[in-house]
């Protein structure tokens, strides 16, 4: 485990707030037992989490923020054996950040509520290119015209920023030869399983809108109508189907209109072949 200082120094560089010294030496006794697991089996991490949480009185927050803050130099030594770039390491696990405002957004906790996402990050197997984050992953569905088992990429959006199409088909083009490069992977094609695809935006965005011309670069495979699942995007976790629905945004205010009408929101499945 880091030294306070250490720590203090990562969260620092990544921009996360810092946990008081007395907490954070509540997790000394247990970190090696926690951080194999972190890295080699997140489920059994999950299900060990409420014993350590009794056992230090920290929350499951706090202890997912601690263990991934400590992995990060690890992480850091992965990416120099390879020789990838110094930004691309940086700009990847900013993504710490990212997770930690969405706990607090979504919990009212300090600390990173989705283990099982951090652990792509801590595994290195998923990088920040431009603005978007890519992993590589074997095609494990059917693709007409593409082999099952090819190199692929899935893509992420990160929050907390415009979705620039300029920048979006930077990073679309830069990745596959990242790849190729740092991990020789000859990649067929990218994919997207996210609500930002689903024809619905279609009726409630304006033409001219960053989140449609994402959707464009796109062939929609699958449709999958799940309005639950894709109103936690618009307005928020928690907001139930039927409202009262927040108004904030004009995408809010016409999805509440549109459902209202007996509109269906969800996600889709694209792909963009290379």
């Amino acid at each position: 485990m880091l030294s306070k200082q250490k720590f203090d120094s990562v969260c620092a560089k990544i921009g996360l707030p810092l946990i008081d010294k007395a907490k954070y030496q509540l997790l000394a006794p247990y970190y090696e037992t926690l951080a194999p697991m972190f890295v080699g089996d997140i489920k059994a991490y999950g299900l060990i989490l409420p014993e350590i949480e009794k056992k230090t009185g920290l929350t499951q927050y706090e202890i997912n923020y601690l263990v991934a803050v400590n992995l990060v130099p690890m992480q850091h030594e992965a990416f120099r054996v390879r020789g990838i770039p110094e930004k691309i390491f940086w700009d990847s696990v900013g993504d710490l950040a990212l997770q930690f405002k969405n706990c607090r957004k979504i919990n009212g906790q300090f600390g990173i509520h989705n283990h099982e996402w951090l652990f792509y990050h801590v595994k290195s197997m998923m990088f920040r290119i431009g603005r978007l984050k890519f992993a590589p992953l074997p095609l494990d569905f059917e693709v007409p015209g593409v082999p099952y088992g090819s190199d692929t990429l899935t893509v992420h959006i990160p929050e907390g920023k415009d979705l620039n199409i300029d920048e979006v088909r930077e990073a679309f083009a830069v990745a596959p030869g990242f790849f190729k490069e740092y991990f020789d992977r000859d990649i067929k094609l990218i994919y997207c399983h996210s609500w930002l695809l689903h024809p619905s935006l279609k009726k409630l965005l304006g033409e001219n809108s960053n989140i449609l011309k994402f959707q464009n670069e796109f062939e929609i495979l699958r449709v999958y109508d799940d309005t639950k699942d894709g109103m936690g995007w618009i307005f928020g976790r928690g907001v139930p189907v039927g409202g009262p629905y927040p108004q904030n945004t004009s995408l809010q205010r016409n999805a509440a209109k549109y459902l209202a009408e007996g509109g269906v929101l969800g996600t889709a499945l694209g792909i963009i072949r290379l």
